[in-house]
């Protein structure tokens, strides 16, 4: 589906796959394939100064083959101060993760101090082809 979905009634609380980040709830999907063992970036989230953020992922990847398979449900929350960095507040919590894997693939998030950006990133199996789906909802909250 693609362009905005908006809930009638709902005076902006919720938008699906919307740009528009002074929405206060976001849904959004992101897709991408990998090949080996590298860190792919899958989606990031930009934090302004003065603003916290909170994020619920949902990811999972499927060898092409069907053979291997990884999923995970973390959440974490990131801050960024006025003139500060973007930084984890606490850590990523891991609700469910499982993985039949020859190896170890991996899902995280992390905090970019130089885009200011919250990163959710997807590290394959080498010589391994993963066809990876992100569903991530993230909230904002700033001080104003």
């Amino acid at each position: 589906m693609a362009g905005d979905l908006t809930l009638q009634n709902a005076s902006a609380f919720f938008k699906l796959d919307d740009t528009d980040v002074s929405a206060p709830l976001v849904i959004k999907q992101a897709q991408i394939s990998t090949t080996d063992a590298t860190q792919t970036s899958v989606a990031t989230i930009a934090v302004a100064e003065d603003e916290l953020v909170t994020i619920w992922c949902m990811i999972s990847a499927f060898q092409d083959d069907g053979s291997e398979s990884y999923s995970a449900i973390k959440a974490g929350s990131f801050s960024r101060d006025a003139g500060g960095n973007v930084a984890i507040v606490g850590s990523v919590t891991d609700v469910h993760e499982a993985e039949d894997s020859d190896g170890a693939p991996d899902f995280t998030m992390q905090a970019d101090t130089t885009a200011q950006t919250v990163d959710l990133d997807f590290t394959g199996v080498a010589a391994t082809n993963y066809a990876v789906k992100l569903t991530y909802i993230y909230m904002k909250q700033g001080v104003a």
